[in-house]
């Protein structure tokens, strides 16, 4: 019951100020007179708790049932759609994008690339997936912040590769620099700058061509740090990711994003121990790499799967 006490002069203001504020149906408790008017003590009952909906541990299982829908939706593998609808279903939302946000945080690691990396970052990755204009994007974006970039290449292969990126850096006044001048210098004379290495393609399929960058990482005291496309299939995904982290990738870079309806890729990754460093979603440098968190990537898979899909969302 809520307690309140009214005064006045007379009963009747004591009586006119209780029936603005609670109505007709409180309850007079007690009534007192005194030097100053009238006390009076009231009281109305206040509406139950719905305390087992308030207090409920698990999420309605038709919440669930359209996570799974969408999740089949991105091809994500049946016993990853199990294991996440199984955390979802602890989560004890009712909204969909929170439900999914709740079971993203808990199976995914999320860390974002930025800016602010303390040692060189060597890109990888299979032909055409993108690295030359992420590594532009990543110079772009700390040019913007302030920071000095310096940015090598070993893709010496590919015809015109290092020729695109000198193009791209050459709009944001940068030159592309020798890989051997930065190999020579010692960590602390590189540290003031972020430092950005594109490298020659390599075949996931084949670890021999992943040691090259992966050495070179470690021959820099920096991080290998993988781009794949987001139009890889799940399966295909995981694997060439398993192959990363074993040569000491921690997070990855996925490119086009643009370009793909089906993102069960992107979970599939995930599974392998990889974090999310960041998304491309344009083929344009001005685009900046995204940052993905469990809220948007909850809200990117639920639009996805309701705009390409209206058949497989209720």
């Amino acid at each position: 019951m809520n307690l309140r006490v009214f005064s006045g002069r007379t009963v009747q203001e004591a009586m006119t100020a209780l029936r603005r504020a609670l109505g007709d149906d409180a309850v007079i408790l007690a009534t007192e007179d005194g030097s100053e008017g009238v006390r009076i003590t009231a009281g109305i009952e206040a509406p139950a708790d719905a305390l087992a909906e308030i207090l409920r541990s698990a999420t309605p299982l038709e919440v669930v049932e359209r996570l799974a829908l969408a999740l089949r939706f991105h091809q994500a593998g049946g016993r990853r759609i199990e294991r996440l609808c199984l955390t979802a279903r602890d989560s004890g939302a009712l909204d969909p994008e929170d439900v999914l946000t709740f079971a993203l945080a808990e199976h995914c690691h999320f860390a974002p690339l930025g800016h602010t990396a303390s040692g060189p970052l060597v890109l990888a990755g299979a032909p055409g997936v993108g690295k030359t204009v992420m590594v532009a994007r990543l110079a772009a974006a700390a040019r913007l912040a302030g920071r000095q970039v310096r940015v090598a290449s070993t893709d010496g292969e590919r015809q015109g590769g290092t020729a695109q990126l000198q193009a791209l850096l050459a709009a944001m006044g940068l030159a592309l620099e020798p890989l051997a001048a930065l190999e020579r210098e010692r960590p602390a004379e590189r540290r003031p700058s972020l430092v950005l290495i594109d490298t020659a393609a390599v075949n996931p399929l084949r670890a021999d061509t992943l040691v090259t960058p992966a050495n070179l990482a470690k021959k820099l005291g920096g991080e290998l740090v993988p781009v794949l496309p987001a139009d890889l299939m799940a399966v295909e995904a995981y694997d060439q990711a398993l192959a990363w982290r074993a040569m000491g990738a921690k997070r990855f870079l996925a490119a086009r994003l643009d370009c793909a309806r089906r993102l069960g890729m992107l979970l599939a990754v995930a599974d392998t121990g990889l974090g999310f460093a960041g998304v491309g979603i344009a083929p344009v440098v001005a685009e900046p790499i995204k940052t993905l968190t469990a809220a948007n990537l909850a809200r990117l898979l639920l639009h996805r799967a309701t705009a390409f899909a209206q058949e497989a969302l209720p």
